[in-house]
């Protein structure tokens, strides 16, 4: 996949926000690799709210999500918000427009990467996000 997009995603029923966001694929079984997508958008969705993908049990490799904001209560990543596996080579946000990763008091399994994985984080040359609640790093649980 060679692919981008920008603008706004969001997952909703009504009023209420739904799982599996992201800026290209909300959810993904595929064993075919997602690769060299990049996305500037308004992310928003409940649970595994990802920059490139909400869930994937697919390998995402050379990826990036340049700015924006990402917006979800339970695993939520500049990447991915939940993966089962590996993700490698991907850089969220600058340092002139770092990325936004924002959920409220209930916020679990977040990271700047990714936020619940399954799988392996490795190779990711740059990390410029700014959290709006008390997370941080490259992934919460592993």
């Amino acid at each position: 996949i060679d692919c981008s997009a920008e603008g706004a995603v969001a997952a909703f029923e009504g009023m209420t926000a739904h799982a599996n966001t992201g800026g290209i694929v909300g959810h993904s079984t595929s064993s075919i690799p997602i690769r060299y997508c990049n996305v500037s958008a308004r992310i928003l969705g409940w649970e595994n709210v990802g920059g490139i993908a909400g869930f994937s049990t697919s390998e995402i490799k050379y990826c990036s999500f340049d700015g924006g904001t990402i917006t979800g209560d339970i695993a939520l990543g500049g990447i991915v918000g939940y993966t089962t596996n590996d993700v490698s080579d991907c850089l969220v946000g600058s340092a002139s427009n770092p990325a936004i990763l924002s959920g409220d008091d209930s916020l679990r399994y977040a990271g700047g990467i990714v936020g619940y994985s399954g799988g392996i984080i490795s190779e990711s040359p740059g990390l410029y996000a700014d959290f709006s609640s008390s997370v941080s790093g490259i992934s919460k649980k592993r």
